[in-house]
Order: structure tokens, then sequence, then C-alpha cells
């Protein structure tokens, strides 16, 4: 099963989104399919044995849309350039480069516009460019997409004047007798129809793409918007042609220009606002530096950052962003790598250690060899996942799908039902009204079709994930989609993993007891063997005494690693042990009576008989107690999970405050404690690092993995802490329950919207009296709609992340 990302042209509104996805998940050999209509991308599971890509892409293009190439935008200076020809050389080389999608050349600004693949490198561009005769100096700048501002600017520009024409003389404003529409009417509508035209041409997207999806019978917004104005601009030129001579007819230019007009600066708001809510991407993208120091040729050279490659070597300064993921070699610095962690304190790192590309170096400067670079990065997994979390929906989403997947077409046929309505009432049973009862009628359906777009309903869900989710990765807390966001909302009942969760995950050697006639280098010699090959905690601090005491590894062979448990193997055709009591228990040893302790005892038997065991002592966390309250205050109930030893699982569970708690578990332990608590209409999350909580993490509602986790809990968790400090799991929580309350309140409104308007529109209230809608205001109500909705997401930038020491939760 592949999956893959697609960027697509010409969605306009929610009902775009909604047929695009169900004709997706109806075709053969695609297994999933989930359309996102604010992030305007498909994020599609197919099997490439029943369907290829150029297939995928074809279905989408037949319902009239567009696929946008995956690629990037570069601006590049060129030197050297004299004239028209120079232009065409350097655009002919730029071309000729494969991967090179687009490419336009400025002979005034002497700038070099480029579309190109993800694959293809700078350095390739450079090459090309140089073997040409120029030279090409990149900036790593973005470049716009046209924006709907200059759009809007245009049809103001016509609409203005437009109105004044139309409306000035009942305002009191004075015309020009040539132009008035008392004194000379025809030419008074020909002015109007000109300026209608101009207003028209800058929204004409509207028209092709509205019709073009009629023509498909998957109406939209562009198409609501379409027959609104192009029926009030249609209408109007009817009646100025077949009008007599002499007589006013009843013009409707200014609602088609106004409608189009308002609805391009509500369009113009909302992409200003989703640029807003995606506006983490774009801090995470700006951590990257512009250029870096390389050693090349026997000295340091400045070099722009797209042209680094893996080995390279770097130097960084005080005052610098890291340029790329590597390892120092020379020197030492500190570093700050709050952007990516949300740990306010500077780190110290010297030889061997490694750096993260986008942080900053506060102080001091060191060598660094390149081990990541591009999409391989630290920070582009990261930007990575942010995105596809972006991308993907919360269930919650599903009921405003399902809506806006039958909304359009309905609303057509309402415009229909309901203008057919007020005709008949006011031709034909004589019912008392404005106007005639065709311009009435005309007027209600009009209004209709311009207030009841879904675009709201579309946006609701979409645009607080892309918040929600920007705003997390701000603090260090990444999620792995909108699912995962809404899940953590829901959570009631928390597991928590003692050592590297609770603890700090470096246990120390506090006592050892070797039993009499067993030579310590043996019992030294033999952990070590057992352990060497291990990065559990224990393992490693028993390495490490090991090591202080300068003892060799003993020969010993057939290891195995029995999870939860512990390990063994043969020496001197001797079994051995070493593990936990229960391991030593059910092998039959003979065991010591021993008092209860907070520390974890480790014991080593062998050929059948103890040779002697350590206590291991893991501090707890400073920040446990206070963040265990913190949970407790938020009607979320604590346990722990362990596989540690009932009496250290107790002992810390004790000083917690935690009153459930379970050691001596397997990793399928843990995960059947879950199934039970799920069984019994739990929502569980599980915090956990190890490989053994893997299990469990992948069973919980909602898996959280720490900074430090291993590779296979990273991969299974939901949520990934970038810092060990557990006011991050509180934060994880927060901003969840912030994110779904904000989605269902933009829910309602979009809900609440479309129930009061559509009545509005229709004249329901009209007939006791009531006020009715011109569409003129319906097409600002519908424009104000969706930037609403996206303006209330943006709060959830807002949100501060309290520290457990606060308690503000």
């Amino acid at each position: 099963m592949t999956q893959k990302t697609i960027k697509i042209g010409g969605m306009s509104c929610a009902n775009c989104a909604a047929n695009i996805e169900k004709t997706l998940q109806a075709t053969h050999g695609i297994e999933e399919a989930s359309v996102n209509f604010a992030m305007e991308t498909a994020q599609v599971d197919f099997d490439e044995n029943k369907l290829d890509e150029k297939s995928l892409q074809q279905v989408i293009e037949k319902q009239g849309f567009r696929i946008i190439p995956e690629e990037r935008h570069i601006a590049a200076q060129i030197e050297g350039m004299t004239c028209g020809s120079c232009v065409a050389n350097v655009e002919k080389a730029i071309a000729a480069v494969e991967g090179v999608q687009e490419v336009e050349v400025n002979l005034l600004t002497q700038q070099a516009k480029i579309a190109l693949s993800p694959q293809v490198k700078i350095k390739t561009i450079e090459k090309a460019v140089k073997a040409a005769g120029f030279k090409m100096n990149t900036e790593s700048k973005e470049l716009e997409h046209i924006s709907y501002y200059h759009r809007f600017l245009g049809a103001a520009l016509f609409t203005i004047p437009l109105l004044i024409i139309s409306m000035g003389e009942m305002l009191g404003l004075p015309l020009p007798k040539s132009i008035s529409a008392m004194h000379h009417p025809l030419a008074n509508g020909i002015i109007q129809m000109a300026l209608t035209t101009g207003a028209l041409y800058f929204g004409r997207q509207f028209f092709i793409s509205g019709f073009q999806k009629l023509f498909h019978l998957k109406p939209n917004m562009d198409s609501l918007v379409a027959l609104g104005a192009g029926a009030s601009f249609l209408v109007s030129i009817f009646a100025l042609i077949f009008t007599a001579s002499g007589e006013l007819p009843s013009l409707y230019f200014e609602s088609a220009a106004v409608i189009v007009s308002l609805i391009l600066m509500g369009k113009w708001l909302e992409e200003k606002s989703k640029k807003a809510a995606s506006s983490a991407i774009s801090a995470l993208q700006q951590l990257r530096p512009q250029a870096a120091m390389r050693w090349e040729n026997g000295q340091w050279k400045k070099v722009n950052i797209q042209s680094l490659e893996k080995g390279d070597l770097l130097l960084i300064r005080q005052g610098e962003k890291i340029p790329a993921d590597g390892n120092i070699i020379n020197g030492q610095v500190e570093v700050d790598e709050s952007m990516l962690t949300g740990e306010s304190k500077t780190i110290f790192k010297e030889v061997g250690a490694n750096l993260i590309g986008g942080t900053l170096c506060v102080d001091g400067h060191a060598e660094f060899e390149i081990s990541q670079v591009g999409e391989n990065s630290r920070l582009a997994q990261i930007i990575r996942l942010v995105q596809e979390a972006q991308g993907q929906k919360a269930p919650v989403a599903k009921l405003a799908d399902q809506i806006a997947g039958v909304f359009v077409p309905i609303v057509i046929i309402l415009a229909t039902l309901a203008a057919l309505a007020w005709w008949i009432a006011g031709s034909y049973f004589g019912y008392n009204l404005p106007e005639a009862p065709a311009t009435f009628a005309f007027q209600i359906g009009v209004a209709i079709l311009v207030i009841a777009c879904p675009c709201a309903l579309g946006l609701a869900t979409p645009t607080a994930i892309m918040v929600a989710t920007g705003r997390a990765a701000y603090w260090g807390i990444l999620y792995k989609g909108g699912e995962a966001l809404q899940k953590g909302a829901e959570i009631d009942f928390l597991l928590l993993d003692k050592t590297g969760t609770l603890t700090e995950g470096k246990p120390q050697v506090r006592q050892v007891k070797i039993a009499p006639n067993f030579p310590p280098n043996h019992f030294w010699g033999l952990i070590y063997a057992l352990e060497q090959n291990s990065i559990h905690p224990i393992a490693q601090a028993l390495i490490t005494k090991a090591g202080e005491l300068a003892i060799e590894p003993l020969p010993v062979q057939h290891f195995q690693n029995k999870i939860g448990r512990g390990l063994s193997g043969e020496w001197n055709n001797q079994k051995v042990l070493l593990g936990s009591k229960a391991m030593m228990l059910e092998a039959g040893i003979s065991m010591p009576a021993l008092p209860e302790t907070a520390g974890t005892l480790i014991f080593l038997a062998v050929d059948g008989k103890l040779a002697g065991h350590l206590l291991l002592e893991d501090a707890i966390r400073p920040e446990a107690k206070k963040a265990v309250l913190a949970l407790q205050q938020m009607n979320i109930q604590t346990a722990m999970a362990s596989g540690d030893q009932n009496e250290v699982v107790k002992a810390i569970s004790q000083q917690l405050n935690i009153s459930t708690f379970k050691g001596q578990l397997s990793p399928e332990g843990k995960a059947d404690w879950i199934k039970a608590l799920q069984a019994s209409g739990k929502k569980v999350a599980m915090v956990g690092d190890g490989i053994n909580d893997a299990p469990a993490l992948a069973q919980a509602d909602l898996g959280i993995s720490l900074a430090e986790a291993s590779e296979s809990a990273t991969h299974t968790a939901d949520v990934l802490l970038m810092k060990n400090d557990l006011s991050h799991l509180l934060a994880t929580f927060k901003m969840s329950r912030a994110s779904l309350s904000n989605i269902k309140m933009n829910l309602f409104w979009a809900f609440a919207y479309n129930v009061v308007s559509l009545p509005f529109a229709a004249g329901i209230f009209y007939l006791w009296g009531g006020p009715l809608l011109n569409p003129m205001i319906a097409a600002a109500a519908m424009s104000m709609s969706s930037v609403s909705v996206v303006l209330n997401a943006l709060r959830l930038n807002y949100i501060k992340m309290s520290r457990v020491s606060n308690q503000n939760y």
C-alpha cells in the first residue's frame, strides 16, 4: 500500500473537497482518501498494483480540478546579463536542467524565478548558469502565489464608480445629465454594464470554475457565485435591451459587481488568515539560516545552505544559526534549542556532541561534520510531521464533510423553489410585494445562492488543527495528525511508565552484595557480558559501574533476552541468569528475605545458585509530583505501569500519590491492562519511552513518547514530546482540549450562520413583517462567515504553556 499527498488546485469550498473525497474513495484501488480544503491537499492510500499515480491524478482532473506539481520556488540573482539575448541564454540553460519545471528571467531586476522539483540541487543550476557564462546567487525565498488582494482591488476600482452611477441619485449625489438615469437611462445603463464587465473580469475564475463544476454535476461555492452574479448580470442586459426607449429599466448590475467584489475581499481575508494559521510551518522553515561557512580548498568559504552535502565540514560561531545536523569534531559551544524542544536553558556541547540544524549558537565556536542534510535532517522531519498533522482530519470533521457534500445542490434547489414560490404568490395569489413579483422572486433566488456557501463548515476543523499543531510544535509537542489532537481531549485515564517517564531514567548502583566465595571479578564480568549490547538505562548503569572497576566481560554464550524479566546465557557450561526477583523464582532460585525499597533489585544466579544482587536507584523527576497532581486536577486518572518489582513500583507510587499501579508487567501485560481499561469504557493514554512500551503505546487510544524514546516507541506513538519534561505532557492535553473546544465553537457558528441566514434570504421572516436580505448584504455575510471561523481558530496561537510549578491548567 502506497501513501501519497497530492496538492490540488481549484477547490473553492468544502463541497469541492467532499466531492473529490467521495470520488476517490469510490475509485478501484484506493483504500482510503482524505481531502483537506484548508490545506488544499488529498492524502491517498492506494494499491500500486491496481492504480498508478498517473491514473490517480486523472481521477481528480476529470472532476475539473488541477494537480499542483510537487515543486519549490526560488529567486536567484543573475550577474552579467546585458541584453535580451543574455536573458534567453540564461533561461535556456536553466530550463535544460532536469527537474526544472518553469523559469522566468527579468533583465531589469537581474532576477530569475525558478520552479523546480524537490530533488534538484541548487549546485546543478549554478553550474548550468556558469557554463552559459553568467553567475547565479540564490536567495532562500519562497515566491508569493497570485493573491486575491490584487483581484479584489481591480474589481473594487470598477465597483465603486458603478455604485455612484447606479445609486448616487437615490442618495442625493448629483450626476451629470448625460449619464443620469432620470434623463438618459440608456446611457446610464450602458455605463453600468461596462463597469460591471470590468469588475466581473477580475472575478472570472468564479465563473470558469463554477460553470465547469456545474457541467460535471458537482456544483461548488463558485457555482453559487457564478449563478447569482451571472443571473444578475444577464437579466440586467436583457432589461437594458428590451425596455422601451426612455423608460427606466430594473437593473441589477451593481448587485453582480458588489457580490464578486465582496467575495473576492472575503477570499483575500480568508487566505491571509489561513496563511497566519499555517505560520508554524513558516516559522520552522525560517529557522534554517541562509548561508554557512564551509571548508573548501584550505579555507573557510561562505556558501548557500542549499549547496551543503553530507560530510561537509562547517564552522559555527557565536550568534549564528546552525545550518545542518552534525557532530562536533573541534571546539565547544552553548546552544539554544528552545525553538525545537521548548527548553529555555542553553545546552553545553563539546567534541562528539550532536548539533541540530536550525538551533542557535549563543556562545563559543566549533567545527562540525554534517551528518544529515535536506529532507533527512531533524528540522525537516519535524516540519514534515507538522505538515502531515495539519493535513489530516479530526473525526469531528466528518459530520461537516457529509453536510458540505450535499449542501450546494440543495441550495440551488432551494433557491429555485423559493424564487418560484414568491413569484406565484405575487402573480397569482395577489400577495403584496414591495416590487414586481418577478423582480422580488429574482432577488430572493440570488440572495439564497450567494449567502449559502459551506466554506465556513469546511474551514471550521482544518484551520483549528493547523493552528493547534503549529502552536504545539512551537512548544516542542508533535501530534501525528488531527485524530491524535482530538483524542487527547477525550482522555480520562493516563498510564505512566516508571523508568524514564516519572523517574530520570538514569539509575545508579547504590549497593552491591556478592555471595561468599564468588569472585567479584566473575560477578561483574558476567554482568558486563550480559548487558554490554543493551541500551536500557539499567544496563547502562551496570556497564558504567563495571567500567569504573576496570572489569573485562567474560565469554558468555547462548545469550537470550527475556523482555520484562532479564537476561540469560551460558558460561563455563553453567546457566547464568541476570534479572528480577520474579525471574529467579521462576527458575527455582532460593531467595533471601530483603526489605522493601524504592530502588530496583537485580539478581545474578550461576548454575542454579544466587551469586549476588545489586540495588539501583533512579531519582524521581523533580516535577513529577506536581505534574501528577495537575493531571488529577484535569480529571485525568493516573496510574503507573512498570516491569520493575512490585516493591519498587509501590514505593514510588506512594511518593507521587498515585493510588493505582502494577509492577512486574511484561510488554504484553501493559497492553492487556489497557485493553481491560478500554473495555470498561475508559479513554486511555499511555506514556512510555522504551522498546517494551511499544505494544502498550499501540494499544492505547493515545500513545505518547518522550524525547529520548526508543525508535520503536517513537514510531508507534501518536504524540512525540521533544523534551523530557512532564510540563509538556500536561500541555499536550491542554492544547487538545482547547482545540476541540475551538473546533466545536467553529462548527456551531458555521451551522448557526446557515440556519439563520437561509430563512432570511428566502424571505421567511418577511411573511411576518421582518426584513429582507439584499443580495449584496448576503455576499458580505457569506465572506465574513469564513473569515470569522479562521480568526476564531487563530486564538489558539495565544495559548500559553503553563509550567508545572504554576499549576495553571
